[in-house]
C-alpha cells in the first residue's frame, strides 16, 4: 500500500507517530484515510520541507473536488500543527491556508423498502446490526460496541464520538434484538473478550443492502424520520449526537408535500 512505501523512512516514522496520536480520538477508519493522505503528500517531496506554497499547488491539483481539498487540508493542519508542537517540524506550512469551502453534503435516506429487503437477506447478528442503524441512529462504530450494560430499560447507553455518551429510546423495532444478552451483543470472532470492528460491521450491512446505498445511509433514514415525525431538528441532533445543527441537516431530507402544503398554505 501507498501508506507503507511511500516516502522516506523519516517521514514514515512520522506518519506512524503521528497517527499513533491520531487514534486516541479519531476512529480506525479515519486514521486510515488521514495516512493514505499524508503518505500521498510525502510523495511529492520529505513532509519536514513543505511549504505554504507547496501545499497549495498540491491541494489545488487539477480533479480534486472541493469536498476533497477539505479532507486533505484537514489532514495537514492537524499533522503539521502536531509535529510543530511536539518540535518534530520547525514551521507550520498550514497556518496560511485560506479555508476551503466544500459543498454541503445531500441527504441520503434509506427508503423503507430497500430497508425491508436487505432486513429480509440478513442473518440475526446483521439484522440486529441494521436495526440499530435505522431505528436508533447509530454510528458503525457505535453499532460495533454495544453492551449488554448499556441496556437500560427501554433506553440504550450510546457510547459516541469523543468519549460522549447518549442515551437513545429503544422503539418496538428494536427492542427484539436488545433483549437478554450479556457482554458484547457483537463479540470479536478474532479477538476474545473484544467487540467487532466497525469496518465488520460496515461489511455486513453493506453485502445486504441493494446496491446504490451505503451503510451511512441507514443514520440518514432514522434522521429524516425522526424529524418527519417531530419537525423539531434539536429532537434529531440529540438522538445523532452532532454538536451543530447545521450537520444535522445534511441527514435530514426534505419533505416534498410539506414544502407543497406549506405554500398553498400561504397563497
Amino acid at each position: 500500500m501507498l501508506a507503507d512505501i511511500a516516502g522516506t523512512k523519516v517521514d514514515r516514522q512520522l506518519i506512524s507517530d503521528w497517527c499513533a496520536w491520531l487514534a486516541t480520538s479519531a476512529s480506525p477508519k479515519t486514521v486510515r484515510l488521514r495516512r493514505y493522505q499524508l503518505a500521498s503528500l510525502s510523495v511529492t517531496g520529505p513532509l519536514a520541507d513543505q511549504t505554504e506554497d507547496t501545499l497549495v499547488a498540491y491541494l489545488g491539483a487539477r480533479g480534486r473536488s472541493p469536498n476533497t481539498r477539505k479532507s486533505m487540508q484537514a489532514a495537514f493542519r492537524s499533522f503539521y500543527g502536531w509535529a510543530h508542537r511536539t518540535g518534530r517540524v520547525d514551521v507550520d506550512p498550514t497556518v496560511g491556508l485560506r479555508p476551503v469551502r466544500a459543498s454541503p453534503g445531500v441527504p441520503k435516506p434509506l427508503p423503507d423498502d430497500a430497508y425491508q429487503q436487505a432486513y429480509g437477506r440478513a442473518d440475526r447478528q446483521t439484522r440486529a446490526m441494521l436495526a440499530l442503524g435505522y431505528h436508533a441512529g447509530l454510528r458503525l462504530s457505535e453499532i460495533a460496541q454495544v453492551h449488554g450494560d448499556d441496556v437500560r430499560g427501554d433506553r440504550l447507553v450510546v457510547h459516541g464520538k469523543g468519549a460522549k455518551d447518549r442515551v437513545v429510546p429503544i422503539n418496538a423495532s428494536l427492542a427484539p434484538h436488545l433483549k437478554e444478552f450479556t457482554g458484547w451483543l457483537f463479540p470479536s470472532p478474532a479477538r476474545p473478550g473484544e467487540h467487532v470492528s466497525p469496518d465488520y460491521v460496515d461489511a455486513r450491512v453493506k453485502a445486504v443492502l441493494p446496491q446504490g446505498h451505503s451503510t451511512h445511509s441507514l443514520r440518514h433514514g432514522f434522521a429524516t424520520r425522526v424529524y418527519a415525525a417531530t419537525k423539531d431538528i434539536m429532537v434529531v441532533r440529540q438522538l445523532l449526537g452532532h454538536v451543530s445543527v447545521s450537520t444535522t441537516m445534511v441527514y435530514v431530507a426534505s419533505d416534498d408535500d410539506a414544502a407543497l402544503a406549506a405554500v398553498r398554505a400561504v397563497a
